[in-house]
């Protein structure tokens, strides 16, 4: 088995539990909001929130001891700069697996995608946790399958793919799409199962490329991997509107 098969066995179970652990996160993270974290660089003594333990119960066996941290948007740009130099914006949130650490963009905390952000970031901690920190290191995990966009590109104004292309970056954004897919299946639950079912699953292609997951996979027809996150968002969205129907 590839090692990037064998660290990202994901189920729909945990792909659910992230995105209802994000919830408590963001709420939490709110009370951070209207503070002005005024840095000028990512030396500077960033707000340290506490450790996911401490916050709530996870279902998940070594996540308790991971911290969470806050930093300004002007800090965080600078950290990303030092990683890849034609960064033009700071990101809303990162994973620093040496520091065993989420961080987020103090600016962003209260804007509509900081949950999805959060989400994002959490997939991509569980993945080293599951690994004992081993796929973050792992080429497979962190190289672009398609040939076509493991060279690098000089024009920052370009999407930069060999970084989209990641197996790792991949990942976590197709729990963003789920997650942007929960509402939905709320909304959708009152119709009749089989047109619910249709319909979710027309926009969960569509929310695969807002996410630029799609787009990855030049040869969607004959790419396992492609095939494979098509499966997982549709058993996903079956669970889920079987569960919400359920509950009514």
């Amino acid at each position: 088995m590839r090692l990037v098969e064998l660290f990202l066995n994901e189920t729909t179970e945990e792909d659910r539990a992230i995105i209802s652990l994000a919830e408590p996160i963001h709420s939490f993270l709110q009370k951070y909001a209207d503070q002005d974290l005024d840095w000028d660089d990512e030396n500077s003594e960033a707000l340290y929130v506490g450790k996911i333990g401490q916050l709530l119960d996870t279902p998940f066996k070594g996540i308790d001891d991971i911290k969470i941290v806050i930093m300004s948007d002007s800090a965080l740009l600078v950290r990303a700069k030092k990683e890849s130099p034609n960064t033009r914006d700071a990101p809303a949130g990162l994973w620093d697996a040496n520091t065993k650490t989420m961080i987020f963009n103090a600016d962003y905390l209260s804007a509509d995608f900081m949950k999805s952000t959060i989400a994002h970031e959490h997939r991509h901690m569980l993945d080293d946790v599951k690994s004992e920190f081993r796929v973050a290191g792992s080429k497979r995990y962190t190289t672009p399958k398609d040939k076509e966009y493991r060279q690098p590109k000089d024009d920052p104004y370009s999407p930069n793919m060999q970084y989209l292309a990641q197996p790792a970056e991949i990942n976590a954004r197709f729990v963003q799409v789920l997650n942007a897919i929960v509402p939905k299946i709320k909304r959708l639950s009152s119709q009749p199962k089989l047109e619910a079912r249709d319909k979710l699953h027309k926009i969960l292609r569509y929310e695969m490329d807002m996410y630029d997951v799609a787009g990855m996979f030049r040869d969607k027809n004959n790419s396992r991997d492609y095939k494979r996150l098509l499966k997982r968002g549709a058993d996903f969205i079956d669970k889920e509107l079987e569960h919400v129907q359920q509950s009514k």
